[in-house]
């Protein structure tokens, strides 16, 4: 992942340097026209000031490359957040609830929930999982300091309901035992947590058993275990769970399941398709990287007319013709930065209108 990143800011880099140079030579070539200083000057302040024109191009080309990182950022943190949901299951959580850690569902509620139309079976049972979400610190294999990592209680048919995910190494858990099983950028990102491994989390003796694919979604990332024996060791009611995730017969099923649940008086529940609710849970997180990536921008721009100013004063300070082509310089600076300032500005407050006035306010 980080090399991709690293490639991609790289050509990012480069392909800004190439516009910025390019355009420098296209602003000498029309000046004549605008009845400023002769082209022949253009390429002779180039060519006499060729290390300044290259920081100055180097220091734009970097402002646009964070720029363009951070979008980046934003938009991967959201594809992966979306590719953790399914449209043919439902998260079932308490009614107003804005995440699963801040949900609630009882157990008979959830039996409830298991009796409703449009609720897909096998052999075994209705497919439902009553989940526990908990977060715990695991040391980084990097670094060995502690992060931390959300921990999931599921149900043992949990692979049934998220079809997609898929055992890479060893097997599942056994219900009742300490047992996990780590998504495939968990065990390559935190220490202790290999097939094979014991691991003491949350005030308990864990064995490592498996290792499952989930996709490229964010659950490669977290750890699954028995939700009964993770609401034990965190210390939780044995009848609450955060939200339970069903499995439906259909996509189509959706509707009529929702409206059974919702209307039930015995529950005061919601209910969301999967991919809608990780879909929602990216655009509250998302912004905060294009924010950035903004903010960034604005200074950087603004730090690049400071300079220019700072030049202007040095310059004038060697006679008036060096004063005269200074200032020519920086007038054509800052036709360039306040236009463009301009647009990231009307694009943040378009897409940010409140995260805009906090900042204003």
């Amino acid at each position: 992942m980080l090399p991709k990143l690293f490639f991609g800011f790289v050509i990012t880099l480069a392909a800004v340097f190439v516009f910025l140079l390019g355009l420098t030579i296209l602003v000498g070539l029309v000046a004549p026209f605008f009845n400023t200083v002769p082209v022949s000057y253009n390429f002779r302040s180039i060519r006499a000031r060729w290390t300044s024109t290259i920081v100055a191009v180097l220091g734009i080309a970097g402002t646009v490359g964070v720029f363009v990182a951070m979008l980046s950022l934003a938009k991967g943190f959201k594809s992966t957040l979306v590719a953790s949901g399914s449209a043919g299951n439902v998260l079932v959580m308490r009614a107003g609830s804005a995440s699963e850690m801040l949900g609630g569902i009882t157990l008979d509620s959830i039996r409830i929930v298991q009796d409703a139309p449009g609720v897909a079976h096998d052999a075994s049972g209705p497919l439902v999982t009553q989940e526990v979400v908990g977060v715990v610190p695991i040391p980084l294999i990097t670094t060995g300091t502690d992060a931390n990592v959300q921990v999931r209680g599921v149900s043992p048919n949990v692979l049934q309901i998220r079809t997609f995910v898929k055992m890479a190494q060893g097997r599942t858990f056994q219900p009742g035992l300490s047992e996990l099983i780590v998504g495939k950028n968990a065990t390559n990102t935190y220490s202790g947590l290999k097939l094979g491994d014991s691991v003491n989390m949350g005030g308990g003796h864990w064995k490592v058993v498996g290792v499952f694919d989930a996709g490229g979604s964010s659950f490669d990332s977290e750890v699954w275990c028995d939700a009964k024996i993770l609401s034990q060791v965190l210390q939780r009611p044995p009848n609450i769970f955060q939200s339970a995730t069903v499995h439906l017969t259909s996509p189509a099923a959706f509707q009529q399941f929702k409206d059974s649940v919702t209307s039930d008086p015995r529950l005061t529940v919601d209910a969301v398709r999967e991919v809608d609710y990780y879909a929602k849970q990216s655009t509250v997180m998302a912004p905060d990287h294009r924010a950035w990536g903004h903010r960034r921008a604005d200074h950087g721009g603004g730090r690049r007319v400071w300079r220019a100013e700072h030049h202007v004063l040095r310059r004038c300070r060697a006679g008036p013709r060096n004063c005269h082509h200074a200032c020519s310089r920086l007038l054509y600076l800052e036709r360039a930065l306040i236009v463009s300032l301009r647009s990231l500005a009307d694009l943040n407050r378009r897409r940010h209108p409140g995260l805009h006035c906090r900042a204003s306010a």
